[in-house]
C-alpha cells in the first residue's frame, strides 16, 4: 500500500525537516508521496526543496483535489487544524509520528487523540501521554500507542568523542506561541555562560546549530544569534555555524572572520565531546548517539509531571542564574533507556525503512 505525508504548515523550515527524513532513510520516495497544503507564502519553496531532494509531491488548496488510493497510510510530522478533516476520511489509516521526541508542551496537545495510531520513542513519550490523561493505558495495550525507538526522532551527523576540541550549541526556537517558547536565547547571559565555560575547559571551538524555525515568529531571536556569535568571536572563539539556508549575515560573518567563523551543512560529520540544547527534539537526537547533553530550561524551578524527568533535571539541567558546571555522565544511560524503547523488540534490528514498512503493514492489518 503507498504511504502519504500530509503538510500544513507555512514554515518554510517544516519541508527541511521533511527532507530529513528521507535522506535518513525513514521514507522512500518510491513509495510515499507528500501532499502539501497550498500557500503563496510557501509554495514556491517547499516546491523547489521536494523537487531538489526528488520526493514526489502534490500541492492541493481544497481537500476535494486530494487523491490518496484506498487503504494507504496517512503520516503526520506536523500537528494542525486540517489534520482533523484529514482523519475523517476512514478509507485510510492516520498515523501521528511528530518530527522529533521532545518534552515541549506541543508534544501534549489534545489534537493527538484524533489520530489511529500514535508513535513515540519510548516509555517517557508512553508516559507523558498518561500523566496527562490523552491516553490511558488501554490504549497502550491494545497497540494504539506504540514505541519506535529511534525511527523518527531525527538525525545529526554529530560524532561523540570525549576528547574533541569542540562543544555543540543548539538553541531552539521561540515556536509558534508564547507558551511554546523554549529557547534559550532569550537570556541575555546564554553566551557569557558559554564563553565561561569554554574557558574553564580550554576549550576554543564552539559548533552552533540553531533550530531551522528560528525567527519566524520573532526576528529578534534571529539577531540575538548573530549577536552572540559576534561575542563569541570577538573573544577568540572559533565558531561553525551548522544550518540548511545560507543568508547574508552568514556571509558578512565569513568574510569579515574568515580565520575564525566558518558555516558546514548538517550532513558534514562533526566531532564533540558534550552538546548543550533547550528543551526540544534536539535533546533525544544526541542521546541516540550517546552524546552528552545538557538542557537549558528557561523556568524558575524544575518540575515535571514525570519523576524521573524531575529528578534528571534537577541533576543535569541548567537555569538562567546558574554556572554551567562539568558535565556528569552517571544519568546517561538511565535516560537514554527512558527515552527508547520498542513495543515490539525486534524493530531494533531493522533498518529504519524496514521499521515504516512493518508500520504501514501493522496499521493496515489492525
Amino acid at each position: 500500500m503507498p504511504n502519504y505525508i500530509y503538510l500544513d504548515s507555512k514554515i518554510v523550515g517544516a519541508a527541511y525537516q521533511i527532507v530529513q527524513y528521507f535522506k535518513m532513510g525513514v521514507f522512500s520516495s518510491y513509495n510515499t508521496t507528500i501532499y502539501f497544503k497550498k500557500y503563496k507564502e510557501s509554495f514556491s519553496n517547499y516546491s523547489k526543496i521536494f523537487q531538489i531532494n526528488h520526493i514526489h509531491f502534490k500541492a492541493f488548496e481544497k481537500n476535494s483535489e486530494l487523491n490518496m488510493q484506498a487503504g494507504g497510510v496517512v503520516f503526520y510530522l506536523f500537528n494542525a487544524q486540517s489534520n482533523c478533516r484529514m482523519v475523517a476520511d476512514r478509507t485510510l489509516k492516520h498515523v501521528f509520528v511528530t518530527h522529533g521526541e521532545s518534552n515541549k508542551v506541543s508534544s501534549i496537545k489534545p489534537i493527538i487523540r484524533i489520530y489511529d495510531y500514535v508513535i513515540t520513542a519510548g516509555q517517557m513519550g508512553i508516559n507523558r501521554y498518561l500523566n496527562h490523561k490523552l491516553f490511558n493505558i488501554m490504549d497502550v495495550e491494545q497497540g494504539r500507542l506504540l514505541m519506535m525507538g529511534d525511527t523518527f526522532v531525527g538525525e545529526n551527523s554529530y560524532i561523540y568523542q570525549g576528547k574533541a576540541d569542540s562543544i555543540l550549541y543548539a538553541p531552539t526556537w521561540e515556536g509558534g506561541v508564547p507558551d511554546e517558547n523554549y529557547s534559550s536565547l532569550e537570556w541575555n547571559n546564554i553566551f557569557d555562560k558559554l564563553l565561561n565555560y569554554l574557558h574553564n575547559l580550554q576549550i576554543k571551538k564552539l559548533i552552533v546549530q540553531p533550530h531551522p524555525n528560528l525567527g519566524h515568529r520573532l526576528p529578534s531571536y534571529k539577531n540575538s544569534l548573530y549577536a552572540g556569535i559576534k561575542k563569541l568571536l570577538q573573544h577568540g572563539i572559533f565558531v561553525t555555524l551548522v544550518k540548511d539556508r545560507v543568508e547574508a549575515l552568514d556571509y558578512y560573518f565569513s568574510l569579515n572572520y574568515k580565520n575564525s567563523f566558518k558555516i558546514s551543512n548538517k550532513q558534514k560529520c562533526l566531532e564533540i565531546r558534550e552538546a548543550f540544547c533547550d528543551i526540544s527534539a534536539m535533546e533525544a537526537q544526541l542521546y541516540a548517539k550517546f552524546i552528552p547533553v545538557r538542557v537549558f530550561i528557561k523556568s524558575d524551578s524544575i518540575d515535571f509531571d514525570d519523576d524521573f524527568l524531575t529528578h534528571y533535571y534537577q541533576q543535569t539541567a541548567i537555569l538562567k542564574e546558574m554556572p554551567i558546571t562539568f558535565y556528569q555522565d552517571e544519568f546517561k544511560q538511565q535516560f537514554y533507556d527512558y527515552i527508547f524503547g520498542y513495543t515490539f523488540p525486534i524493530l531494533s534490528q531493522k533498518s529504519l525503512g524496514e521499521r515504516v514498512s512493518w508500520l504501514s503493514d501493522y496499521v493496515y492489518e489492525n
